[in-house]
């Protein structure tokens, strides 16, 4: 149910096992009437209700090939690696990483300071829920083309801090990428409008760099989380989502659906990782 990619398809049966459990363990009786719809329970808040046009949430709860739930917007994802240097979309995913976990799964990283990364923290699980130790992790910074990953850029020092409440976790990296890739701005508060634009830089299926955008993407401002729309596959959980202008980390991706995205509000990550990392107030 979770938007990490498992390589090759292996564990792919344990997997379906363990979404189908916490989904029976978690499965909340909502009322049942045709105008009542149901939503993931691995959604911090309840989606938008959509009109009858849209694809009732419910669909993301089974049925989905090879268990990776997607989200596709109108506009296509852009491969980045293809922008010209100077692009500021290309400038901005610098500081975008891959993550291999175990050699067997993958996500989306962003580095927010000079040795630290934050990404989503149903990433750093194993099949029995428990958390990697800091040597499962590879970090690359220098993946822009499809056939060549570039080299390991750094290993994981250690995981200072874990939230699993708002899935969000931050990693300590061996190697001081920051300075030489630079790092991303979290925003200080809360989106102030819905139906704006947003872009997502993510390792879709665990492809090369890419951005996807959409005009009027942000569809919902909750107390915890956003609601997008976007193109999402497996891989893209930890992906940063960026304001209008493009500049500045709005929220943090962490579980796709067939309608909605929904990602963890920049303001309180940056809340609680403030003590480790060299943001400005």
């Amino acid at each position: 149910m979770l938007c990490l990619r498992w390589k090759h398809g292996i564990n792919l049966r344990v997997t379906i096992a363990l979404a189908a459990i916490m989904l029976a363990v978690s499965a909340i009786d909502l009322a049942a009437t045709t105008k009542t719809e149901s939503y993931s329970n691995h959604f911090i808040e309840p989606p938008p209700r959509l009109g009858n046009s849209g694809i009732p949430l419910a669909a993301l709860q089974s049925g989905t090939k090879n268990n990776n739930i997607s989200m596709v917007s109108q506009s296509p994802s852009k491969p980045l690696g293809k922008l010209p240097f100077q692009n500021p979309d290309r400038k901005l995913a610098r500081s975008v990483a891959y993550l291999s976990i175990s050699n067997q799964k993958q996500c989306t990283g962003f580095l927010v300071g000079e040795r630290f990364l934050v990404t989503a923290y149903h990433c750093i699980l194993d099949d029995a829920g428990n958390v990697h130790q800091p040597y499962a992790f590879k970090v690359f910074m220098d993946y822009w083309n499809q056939n060549d990953m570039g080299k390991i850029s750094s290993l994981v020092k250690s995981i200072p801090y874990q939230q699993p409440e708002l899935d969000f976790v931050l990693l300590e990296l061996s190697e001081p990428l920051g300075a030489k890739y630079g790092w991303l701005e979290l925003s200080t508060e809360a989106p102030k409008a819905t139906k704006g634009a947003i872009k997502l830089i993510q390792y879709r299926r665990g492809n090369s760099r890419e951005l996807s955008a959409s005009k009027q993407g942000l569809v919902r401002v909750g107390k915890k989380t956003v609601h997008y729309r976007a193109n999402t596959e497996s891989g893209s959980c930890g992906a940063p989502v960026f304001n209008s202008e493009g500049n500045m980390v709005i929220a943090m991706h962490h579980i796709g659906a067939q309608s909605y995205n929904e990602g963890v509000m920049a303001h309180l990550i940056l809340k609680e990782i403030r003590p480790w990392i060299q943001q400005s107030p």
